[in-house]
């Protein structure tokens, strides 16, 4: 998945400039010839890994997340970040890929609770559409069509907006807690966002995220908080000392 991101940014490049996003290739901290070097690393060691230790069900689930969100979705002239139901369907997926795949390495059936699963990829397709708003200009310039370019930000807000809306009674349909919570308690910032307070939309992208993954480590994996109080400072310290980015952050954008 690492591979799957780095290619991902090697690809947007273009339009990372635009949008004075990600500054870490466009820049020139790390050259392309690095990434690419990096990206083919990370796809031998990651089959390396899986090979000696998934089963085959693993295996699958992650050769379609590439395929998805890597190949089709970067790669081409047809590729799917470039049209508005391209980007849509590739999140969806890729949000209901990777649930999938935390389930098998959790070794639960896939087929549990299919309804909860797609109220799960749901809120991560809001997330998504949130995120398609900062790269905007950048993507119109460099000819993606995405479905902010297509659409415009207005709509794109509220679909969002709708979108995690319908997340949550989903969870309250299935008695979900962990869904119920974390789309609940963002429905807030994504109406916000929504109704022209974009000074919001930074907050609606990156608290879902945090929430989900707090709320996860306090339902059912204490040890994963530790993980993510050991994460947060060392990373910031990296970030501020080495690159002069406020990283990780709930509220700025990173931009140059």
């Amino acid at each position: 998945m690492g591979a799957v991101y780095l290619l991902n940014q090697v690809k947007d490049i273009d339009s990372d400039r635009e949008s004075g996003k990600l500054p870490l290739l466009h820049k020139g901290f790390i050259s392309i010839r690095t990434s690419k070097i990096v990206l083919v690393a990370l796809v031998l060691a990651g089959t390396l890994l899986l090979g000696i230790s998934a089963q085959i069900g693993t295996l699958l689930l992650v050769a379609a997340l590439i395929v998805l969100a890597g190949i089709m979705y970067s790669l081409g002239k047809r590729a799917l970040k470039n049209s508005y139901m391209g980007s849509l369907t590739a999140s969806l997926f890729s949000g209901l890929g990777l649930l999938l795949l935390g389930k098998s390495l959790a070794g639960l059936p896939l087929s549990y609770e299919l309804i909860l699963d797609f109220g799960f990829a749901l809120a991560f397709l809001a997330t998504s559409l949130l995120t398609m708003i900062p790269d905007l200009d950048g993507d119109e310039v460099t000819g993606k069509r995405t479905f902010a370019v297509h659409f415009g930000r207005e709509k794109t807000l509220r679909l969002a907006s709708i979108i995690v809306i319908v997340a949550f009674f989903i969870g309250l349909h299935t008695g979900s807690l962990l869904l119920t919570s974390s789309a609940g308690l963002s429905i807030p910032l994504f109406v916000f966002t929504s109704r022209g307070k974009e000074r919001y939309l930074y907050y609606a992208i990156k608290w879902p995220i945090f929430l989900l993954s707090l709320l996860v480590g306090i339902f059912y994996y204490p040890l994963y908080l530790i993980l993510i109080a050991v994460y947060f400072p060392i990373a910031r310290l990296y970030h501020s000392k080495r690159l002069g980015m406020n990283y990780p952050s709930f509220g700025s954008d990173n931009r140059d």
